[in-house]
């Protein structure tokens, strides 16, 4: 595997995306940890509407920029699917804005991530430009864009065309690369979510490894996307309360608004979300296990599941604690667990008795201690921040642009 790259070897990087770039959750912190360390004279943010990063939570010395998107206010409506697909049909426009920006930054390459529309202005600029293209996919964009149905094939091949377009295809698992390969006959690179470069390593044993009796504490950290996530964290906390056991949710969700998704029992306790290094302590002294959900919905949820990744996961394996999943078994984190068993009690069932089956395994400190045990390891190996930034270094010093 290849080391991180020396600053002065790494190109003028122009990123462009509907994600922010910030310290703050998921696609936005795994970028932010990405670019942490990046030259900041050699690189530029340009986030597009209507998402925008706060200021004190942005690359330091680093500039930002606004891209200007149209139909910004349609697309939290009931009109997001035409807002969608009109934004889709813009894109020569706004990569014409783009095309300004480029000329005063004169980058090297340019980066995406498949997410929102601002991606495909960033690779029709960069195909003009005949810059290399680095495209990072965390989502399989053709199954969760907000669109019309009738267009759905018309953007399948623009995701096939901007994916054989780019110099660097970064996925977000190998169960995703794997198909990409399938499907367009491409091959690219998976890239896991890293860790933050300081994540903390701990010599002693998590609390719940010393505990002796009294019930389960379990734990969830992050948004909640699906209803289907909602209704498992929903059927896991009525099985921890039936023996006294407690759910805590670390996030941007209040009382009230877990109360919206159905989370009203009375052992559901919201948590302010610390920063991630304070999170991992915060898990290993209160939690007895952490919770991955991956929802059971079906339609394009289905297909997301297959190659998504829940980056809650490099933090979590951080812990040491014992991990319970639960999904179809189709869904990427279970493919995981499998593959690296045993890291994990998984559950395949979202019904309460199978949860309660998992619960009353966990019951077992020397259970618990294994997992956690085998958790760690495995994260220390695949969600490494030098293990990341190699391979993300490697992948813009090596791309090489297919424009045309």
């Amino acid at each position: 595997m290849a080391r991180p790259a020396g600053a002065d070897s790494l190109p003028r990087l122009i990123y462009v995306g509907d994600v922010p770039i910030e310290s703050g959750y998921h696609g936005s912190l795994i970028l932010y940890r990405l670019l942490e360390d990046y030259p900041s004279g050699n690189l530029l943010v340009v986030e597009a509407e209507p998402l925008s990063s706060s200021p004190h939570r942005r690359l330091r010395q680093v500039p930002y920029m606004r891209l200007v998107m149209e139909a910004k206010r349609l697309r939290s409506t009931r009109f997001s699917r035409l807002a969608g697909s009109w934004v889709s049909f813009t894109t020569p426009l706004t990569a014409r804005r783009l095309d300004r920006i480029f000329d005063g930054f004169a980058p090297e390459s340019v980066l995406t991530v498949a997410h929102g529309y601002s991606w495909l202005a960033a690779a029709q600029a960069a195909r003009k430009a005949g810059l290399p293209l680095h495209l990072i996919v965390h989502d399989d964009w053709p199954a969760v864009a907000s669109l019309l149905g009738g267009l759905r094939s018309w953007h399948n091949r623009q995701f096939a065309k901007v994916y054989g377009q780019a110099a660097s295809r970064l996925c977000v698992s190998p169960f995703m690369e794997e198909e990409y390969r399938r499907r367009y006959r491409i091959q690219g690179d998976f890239l896991y979510p890293c860790r933050a470069k300081n994540c903390p390593v701990f010599d002693d044993n998590a609390a719940t490894y010393t505990k002796t009796a009294g019930p389960l504490v379990g734990a969830y950290a992050g948004n909640i996307f699906y209803s289907g996530h909602a209704k498992l964290l929903k059927v896991l906390a009525a099985a921890l309360g039936k023996h006294g056991g407690r759910l805590l949710i670390f996030g941007p969700h209040s009382t009230d608004q877990l109360r919206m998704f159905g989370l009203t029992q009375p052992n559901v306790l919201a948590q302010e979300a610390p920063s991630s290094e304070d999170l991992v302590r915060q898990l290993r002294q209160e939690a007895d296990f952490l919770f991955v959900p991956m929802t059971f919905e079906s339609d394009h949820c289905q297909r997301n599941m297959i190659m998504s990744f829940p980056s809650k996961l490099t933090d979590y394996t951080a812990t040491g604690l014992p991990l319970l999943i639960c999904g179809p078994y189709y869904s990427s984190a279970l493919l995981w667990a499998r593959k690296h068993a045993p890291v994990a009690e998984v559950v395949t069932s979202d019904t309460y008795e199978a949860l309660e089956a998992a619960l009353s395994r966990l019951s077992d400190r020397g259970y618990r201690e294994d997992l956690g045990r085998a958790a760690l390891e495995v994260g220390n190996s695949l969600f490494s921040y030098s293990t990341a930034a190699g391979i993300f270094h490697h992948a813009l010093l090596t791309g090489t642009s297919h424009v045309g």
